[in-house]
Order: C-alpha cells, then structure tokens, then sequence
C-alpha cells in the first residue's frame, strides 16, 4: 500500500486498521486509538509486527519509549536483549503476540502481567531462556497453547496464573521448577 485515496473507507463500518510500520508512514498514520483512515474516523490503528531491538536488561522506561501504553501495537518481537526486567510490559495493551528472541536467558516478575489483549507468546528456536519470572505472564489474555523451550530451568510462582491457556508443551528434558500455583486459574 502506497497511497490512500481520499475517502477510501469514509462510509464503510471500518473499526480496526492493522498495516507494517513502513505502510503506515507512508499512508501518514501512527498508531493509536481514534485515528481517521481515508475519512473514516474513529478507528483503531495498529502497527503490524513491531520491533524493539537493543542490549543488555528491557527496562519499563525503554518499553515506554518505544510503544507508550501499548495502544495500537501488535505483534511485538523482542530482541538483541538478555533479559526482560520485572513490570517491563505490565499493564500495557498492546495485542496479539510477543516473539522472544533466542538471546533472552530471563523474563523477569511480571513482565506481562495484566497484558489482557496479549494473546500468545513465541519463542525463538535456539531460545536460551532459563528463567520465568513469578507472576510474569499473570492476568494475561494468552490463550490456547504454549510451547516452552527446551533451556528452561524455572518458572515462578503464579507466573502463568488466570490466563486461558488450554494447552502447554514441555520440550526441557533437564531439571524443570515450577513454582506453586504457576498456571492456576
């Protein structure tokens, strides 16, 4: 999608309006709730697999910095870093997946947590994660099956608690932890 005609959309029951961040620079739209797309207002704009990318620890504020409140993000691929700090995408709204990248070793106490229009989590073959964090996926809006790598070691208590997931795979062969009420509900 290049350009955008006028009025495109203007009297279409357009609500939600999903496009890669190259496309939505070049039609001039940022993500976010209540934008106008060829002359349909009030829709919801959202960037189409999004990445943050960078070294070291995730923090909170870098998380901020990249994607604000999470409104009209999804499909967020995390990468580069070695751990996903504590309350770093807490409470955010961004929607539909996460990729963690292979570098990650920790996601740590409630990264996700509170994240009800998170979906689903992939993990990257070759993951090195390790640990997951105590209630680091809680109150999530993941749904129907995860498969955990291979590396992991240690998953929190209540790290997975109140979420709908039906379905979880184990590919670890070593010594799996899980911490007491991890996928409670």
């Amino acid at each position: 999608l290049a350009t955008l005609g006028e009025n495109s959309f203007a009297v279409s029951g357009l609500s939600s309006f999903t496009a890669p961040q190259s496309v939505l620079t070049a039609i001039n739209l940022t993500a976010g709730p209540n934008k106008t797309v060829g002359g349909k207002s009030g829709v919801e704009v959202s960037m189409q697999r999004f990445a943050i990318h960078g070294t070291g620890n995730l923090t909170k504020e870098d998380v901020l910095d990249a994607i604000g409140n999470g409104s009209g993000y999804a499909n967020i691929i995390i990468s580069g870093y070695i751990t996903i700090e504590s309350d770093a995408f807490s409470g955010s709204k961004l929607s539909g997946s996460i990729t963690i990248s292979s570098s990650i070793t920790t996601i740590g106490m409630s990264s996700f947590a509170q994240c009800s229009s998170l979906t689903s989590v992939i993990f990257e073959s070759g993951s090195q994660l390790t640990t997951i964090g105590p209630g680091a996926f809680m109150f999530s809006g993941l749904s129907g099956s995860i498969t955990l790598p291979s590396s992991l070691t240690s998953i929190g208590g209540s790290a997975f608690s109140y979420s709908s997931l039906t379905s979880v795979s184990f590919q670890s062969e070593s010594q799996l932890s899980i911490g007491d009420e991890a996928f409670s509900s």
